[in-house]
């Protein structure tokens, strides 16, 4: 059985040098020095650094966007791709934010027609102050009183009600340890979790696979004392 393993050929920083070997096992043993461990890993010249710290962070709003359709930076033709061929995952909906027309060389909005899909989509602007739906999504908005322009548009405070309809009965568990996968590709080890109080709930049935820090919003509201 492995016990340590030191990691060799890289340059490791730390917060007050930098070294050529690291030696760990559930935690950092060594920096440097000679101690061997019972597995060696060449790393081939790779960086090796701390885990990061996010000290605010939203877990469940990056779940929230791991069930979306992420449209930032995308060519028009991939963004009316995407919707098409994704699933439902909000309520029945297919969820999209993040396109751009600036970015299309000064084209026009979306359409309903570009949006296929026989599901309703929404797919929200970058800015998130304005959406455009297809065809069905349309029908449906307008089903449930949300007032959507002849273009399909649905703007600021439409938006918003639609936007509570679509994502009332979202169910972020499964979403939440996504998340924190995410976090952890990206190097980050350890959050402080901004959230609301009920939010909590998900950490007690289910325990992190990072480390986190809950700090919950409106505790002086309720009466706790917080330390603030």
């Amino acid at each position: 059985m492995v016990k340590t393993v030191r990691l060799t050929n890289c340059t490791v920083y730390t917060p007050w040098d930098t070294s050529d070997s690291l030696v760990f096992s559930d935690r950092v043993v060594q920096v440097g020095g000679g101690l061997r461990g019972d597995a060696e890993v060449d790393l081939h010249g790779a960086l090796v650094v701390p885990g990061f710290v996010d000290a605010h962070a939203h877990v469940r709003s990056t779940a929230f966007k791991l069930a979306t359709v992420d449209l930032q930076g995308k060519s028009r033709e991939d963004v009316v791709g995407y919707p098409r061929r994704a699933s439902p995952t909000m309520n029945g909906w297919v969820y999209a934010r993040g396109w751009d027309e600036s970015l299309w060389g000064g084209g026009d909005y979306l359409t309903p027609d570009e949006i296929g899909s026989e599901s309703p989509v929404l797919a929200v602007r970058v800015d998130g102050h304005m959406g455009v739906l297809n065809r069905r999504g349309i029908a449906l908005a307008r089903s449930i009183g949300v007032e959507v322009t002849g273009s399909g548009l649905v703007r600021e405070s439409e938006l918003v009600k639609l936007e509570s309809k679509i994502t009332e009965s979202f169910d972020p568990s499964g979403w939440m340890e996504m998340a924190q996968e995410y976090c952890l590709e990206k190097g980050v080890t350890a959050v402080c979790d901004i959230g609301q109080p009920a939010n909590v709930e998900y950490y007690l049935r289910k325990p992190p696979i990072m480390r986190v820090v809950f700090s919950p919003i409106g505790l002086t509201r309720r009466g706790w004392r917080t330390g603030e």
